[in-house]
């Protein structure tokens, strides 16, 4: 029951890359479902690393849920800096609060 479990996520979390890479949009409920399922599997994969060691298509899935948890970290950072800058922008002419 477990390798079936661990099957079927597998294949989850390819899926998810795929749709990752692809560059369309996502639904704000699949994407919220997506990051919990890749976080739950890097986790689960830096522990087996841990413990064990990774195969070399373990280990690339890790590194692509790793580039893409990163990519995602820089733009998010980036539209926050941007939305700050506005915001000061406006401040500085007297229209933003």
């Amino acid at each position: 029951a477990r390798s079936v479990d661990l099957e079927k996520r597998s294949t989850e979390v390819k899926d998810l890359l795929r749709l990752m890479e692809s560059g369309r949009r996502v639904p704000l409920r699949q994407r919220l479902r997506m990051d919990e399922l890749l976080n739950e599997e890097r986790v689960r994969l830096e522990q087996k690393d841990d413990d064990c060691g990774l195969t070399g298509a373990e280990w690339k899935i890790l590194r692509q849920i790793q580039e893409g948890q990163d990519k995602r970290k820089k733009e998010e950072m980036t539209r926050r800096e941007a939305l700050e800058q506005r915001k000061k922008a406006l401040q500085q002419r007297g229209l933003a609060e």
